[in-house]
């Protein structure tokens, strides 16, 4: 069993709208509600046997913010075994999408956002952090 767990709304729709075997394929995606949440949410996962992969973003944009320094120090406080799968979107997924294509249009999280990204799957896809993601899933 596997799981991918996503900070937000937007992430969650990103994922769906490139991936759509996720549901195919009965793999759960979990929207956590934002960074502080993400831990909990896919340790609670890992307890009930689940593979799992976070998407998160480093907020490296922000000054003297670094996500992957906190999940760092909260991992290795953690039980062998139960680490968490990262996938970092550096600074964010949206800027992140962007080097796919500097004029995707990533407006709020519906339609548009998933014709957007329909529009670049190709070159978004080819982008390692989308790669890494498609691995997890299985292809």
């Amino acid at each position: 069993m596997k799981a991918v767990v996503v900070e937000g709304k937007f992430d969650q729709v990103v994922l769906e709208t490139l991936f759509p075997q996720i549901a195919q394929r009965k793999i759960m995606l979990r929207e956590a509600h934002g960074f502080s949440n993400v831990f909990a949410v896919a340790k609670a996962l890992k307890d009930y046997g689940y593979d799992v992969l976070a998407v998160l973003d480093t907020d490296t944009n922000k000054p003297g913010n670094d996500n992957r320094k906190v999940m760092e120090r909260i991992q290795t406080t953690g039980i062998v075994g139960r680490s968490i799968n990262i996938v970092w979107m550096d600074a964010s997924i949206e800027e992140v999408l962007k080097r796919a294509n500097p004029n995707i249009h990533l407006n709020g999280s519906g339609i548009v956002l998933q014709q957007g990204i329909k529009k670049y799957r190709g070159a978004i896809l080819a982008l390692d952090e989308f790669n890494k993601i498609q691995e997890f899933i299985g292809g």
